[in-house]
């Protein structure tokens, strides 16, 4: 680890490089990595905190004096940089020390046109004024810099990042006003003079269409004047509302920063119903950042502890779901589809945390699926068009039995004429994937009624499907939406306890259907977990409705399909068959064609595929008579099979086959099968040894957690049959365990440090009353550590297991799992540096 000397000369270099050489910093991501680290540092400090302070001080006393005008890149950088300083009263006190930096970044550059216009300076500026606002005295400071002013004109911004930045800024504001002294004063005062407010400040009088700066104390004026932008109808003929709309997304902003604080601050005024009546009249993009908002406070509802009632100003809960109503037949009546079902689901989720009547719930299910509705049973476009008040509408659907046909057809007659948007295989697409949603969300065991409701759709569906001829799935896009939704129904179990209708024969049937039509592999695939979601809760054989001989025959077609996700797809759910169903099942399913086309797809030439069948094969090896006929099919003995494996291994370039391997080893070891128990009973170098060692040594580090994974399991084996002597480890199967440690800690990836530290403390625990007290303890890097380790072998003259038992890595440990980037940034900063330098051979690290 670098000195702090050589630590603080190389940041004053950098910090030279972002005054005068910038653009030489050519990934712009190192410059956000500096600052995380330069504020992990400020905020964790250490005995060279002044040193560093002082570092930081100078280079900002050069942005405001620099010789050469600052750019965009670097007045950014500074303005970020201050945010960091400041976000404490003592940093903010030692900042504002030096000259006039704060007036120069907020204030000198607003007159600089150049650098205002860009995005990445507007950007900087909002987020650093957050960082200022943590700090008592930096709010009192921000209240008077003008910032608010230039964040109310942000909140619309040609760029989204300054955009949000701006509304962050101002919800972090407002709460720190309301928090504040002056508005708890200003509270106090408005309680006592009653709602009017007092005749020399009426807050409910804010009526400006342009922010003053007198509003900045009040956070009720603050309030009221964002309402009354709100409420300002569009004019001209693009008719946008962007800045209203923004004040919604503002308000979304203010409940991620404090809920229970903004709902206070909100209530009085009404702004959230005036943003949600908004609906009424803005256009198809704005409705969807509108509903983006709503859906975010929704699904939040319990974790945000949102009082609807107060924020819309409703009597009950009821009223509260005719408002929530209301608005999504107004989406409805807009033909804005989507919105519509994105809202649906939201108040689907706020539903069960605010226990809506369940009737109600059955009338959003009719809204959400009419469109599948109208698809199965065609229901045509009319030509007459009537007009339907949407108040009239919702009393009316919520009087219907909507687990009858009876909601679906007063929903035709709300769209006559302009149901056409509705009937589109988009509309019918996202109705079935937000439908999905929903039923794997919902708490049926509360809604009965529901549940029945969701069942019968269910049926209509798998109904539907199974009448079509083979004709109507190919190409059809609707297909795997249509699979999706019929397969959650069952993982929910909706046709657990349904004796007349036998769901889960006329879903399989439609399953093997598509399987034996559709090349599509997205279909397949769903199709296959389609089935398994069938089978997940069957008896040990195969349920009555599969005919076996029709499933290995779809098996053949799949696994020799031209496209290797189905191939892939095709591999995983035999491994699923395998593990679920018993040996007299599997064995009349794996006939002898099938077994050689398993045996062939070992070789396939998609590594994806070459790692599915190494998985399968070790499953299939716990079927005793399965994994006879299947050695006899392929002529191979147990110990020709290993081989095979082996070889394979040598010539494998793909990491994820070669983990495989190393894990259907280890698969094998934790059940003991005789395929590589032979090999363990052998002292000499065994071919399992041949490939462990080399995996040990392999450049991807997850193939090397698969290594220590073995390993750990053979310490499992090994101690169950009670050798736990020092002498049995070192001169038995575990005899290679110290030298695969070694590696593993002294490795240059990190997650393979920790698993081998974890590994031999395991095998510590098995030692237990077997170690020397006289540990020594290592806290030096991990450069040095492997000869440490083998220095204090020689002085102790002792073997390399008894070394590592001897040595407490716990402070190693510790150092190395926080992040070594900002523990020691030394060769960061040595990087940025050298990327910048005039060797064209200088190639950047990522970050």
């Amino acid at each position: 680890m670098a000195t702090d000397g050589i630590v603080q000369e190389s940041l004053v270099e950098v910090f030279d490089l972002i005054l005068f050489n910038v653009d030489k910093i050519v990934d712009d991501t190192s410059l956000e990595k500096l600052l995380e680290i330069l504020e992990f540092i400020y905020n964790n400090p250490k005995e060279n905190e002044s040193v560093l302070e002082a570092t930081i001080l100078r280079f900002f006393g050069r942005v405001e004096n620099v010789e050469v005008e600052c750019g965009e890149a670097t007045v950014s950088f500074a303005l970020r940089l201050s945010g960091i300083m400041c976000n404490s009263s003592e940093g903010f006190h030692v900042i504002c020390g030096v000259n006039n930096i704060l007036e120069y970044l907020f204030h000198e550059i607003l007159t600089k046109e150049k650098l205002w216009a860009d995005p990445g300076v507007r950007d900087s500026y909002f987020k650093a004024a957050l960082g200022i606002l943590k700090s008592s005295d930096g709010f009192l400071w921000i209240q008077n810099s003008g910032v608010l002013q230039k964040a109310m004109e942000c909140l619309v911004d040609s760029s989204i990042f300054v955009a949000d930045s701006a509304r962050k800024f101002v919800a972090k504001y407002l709460v720190s006003l309301y928090n504040s002294s002056m508005g708890k004063k200003h509270n106090s005062s408005q309680m006592e003079n009653g709602l009017q407010g007092s005749a020399k400040h009426d807050c409910f009088r804010t009526k400006t269409d342009t922010f003053s700066v007198e509003l900045r104390t009040c956070h009720k004026c603050i309030i009221y004047h964002l309402k009354h932008v709100v409420e300002q109808l569009p004019t001209g003929l693009t008719r946008t509302m962007s800045r209203q709309v923004s004040v919604t997304q503002l308000l979304l902003s203010l409940m991620e920063e404090d809920a229970k604080t903004a709902q206070e601050m909100l209530h009085p005024s009404a702004i959230v119903l005036s943003c949600f009546k908004m609906l009424n009249y803005i256009n198809k993009d704005e409705c969807g950042k509108v509903i983006d908002v709503m859906f975010t406070m929704l699904n939040n509802t319990s974790t945000w502890q949102i009082n609807w009632m107060l924020l819309l100003n409703l009597q009950d809960k009821q009223d509260l779901f005719h408002a929530m109503f209301e608005f999504i037949l107004i989406l409805y009546k807009r033909l804005f589809v989507f919105h519509s079902f994105q809202l649906i689901q939201g108040v689907f989720h706020a539903g069960q945390s605010l226990k809506f009547d369940e009737s109600s719930l059955c009338v959003l299910f009719v809204l959400l699926t009419f469109p599948v509705h109208a698809k199965l049973h065609k229901m045509e476009e009319s030509s007459r068009v009537e007009c339907h008040d949407v108040k009239d509408v919702a009393k009316e659907l919520l009087l219907t039995n909507c687990s009858t046909n009876d909601g679906y057809k007063i929903v035709h007659q709300i769209l006559n004429g302009t149901c056409k948007e509705f009937l589109s295989n988009s509309a019918v697409a996202q109705s079935l994937i937000v439908t999905t949603d929903v039923i794997c969300d919902m708490k049926f065991q509360s809604y009965p009624r529901l549940a029945g409701f969701v069942q019968v759709w269910c049926k209509d569906v798998i109904e539907f499907l199974n009448e079509q001829p083979g004709d109507y799935f190919r190409g059809n896009t609707l297909t795997k939406f249509f699979i999706k939704a019929v397969t959650m129904c069952f993982d929910r179990g909706l046709f657990d306890e349904d004796a007349i209708f036998d769901g889960k024969k006329e879903c399989y049937r439609l399953l093997a259907k598509l399987l034996s039509l559709s090349q599509d592999s997205k279909i397949i695939s769903s199709c296959f977990e389609g089935i398994k979601s069938l089978f997940s809760k069957t008896e040990a054989v195969f349920p009555c409705y599969v005919n076996i001989e029709t499933l290995n025959k779809l098996l053949i077609l799949h696994c020799s399909n031209s496209c290797w996700d189905v191939r892939d797809s095709t591999l995983i759910f035999l491994r699923f068959l395998l593990t679920t169903f018993n040996g007299a099942n599997i064995e009349l399913l794996l006939d002898r064609k099938l077994l050689l086309l398993l045996w062939k797809l070992m070789e396939d030439s998609e590594s994806y595929v070459r790692a599915c069948s190494l998985y399968l094969l070790g499953v299939l090896s716990t079927h005793d008579s399965v994994w006879k006929h299947y050695c006899e099919t392929i002529s191979l003995s147990e110990e020709e099979v290993l081989n095979y494996i082996v070889n394979a291994f040598e010539q494998e370039e793909a990491a994820f086959a070669r983990r495989a391997t190393i894990d259907i080893f280890s698969f094998w070891l934790d059940r003991k099968h005789n395929i590589i128990l032979m090999h363990l009973k052998d002292k000499s170098f065994t071919p399992v040894d041949k490939v462990l060692n080399k995996a040990s040594q392999d450049f991807d580090w997850e193939v090397k957690l698969c290594v220590l994974n073995f390993w750990e399991t053979m310490l499992h084996h090994y101690c169950d049959e009670d050798k736990k002597t020092l002498s049995c480890i070192e001169s038995g199967c575990l005899n290679e365990i110290s030298t695969v440690i070694l590696g593993a800690i002294t490795d240059c990836d990190q997650p393979v440090r920790v698993r081998g530290l974890a590994l031999l403390e395991e095998l510590k625990t098995h030692l237990v009353g077997l170690l020397e007290n006289d540990e020594l303890h290592y806290n030096g890097s991990v450069d040095e550590l492997n000869d440490f380790i083998l220095q204090t072998k020689k002085d102790r003259n002792c073997s390399l297991l008894q070394t590592l038992l001897a040595i407490d890595f716990s402070e190693f440990a510790a150092d190395f799992q926080v992040s070594n980037l900002l523990e020691d940034p030394f060769p960061f900063f040595k990087d940025i540096l050298a990327a910048a330098s005039e060797n064209k051979d200088n190639l950047l690290d990522c970050y």
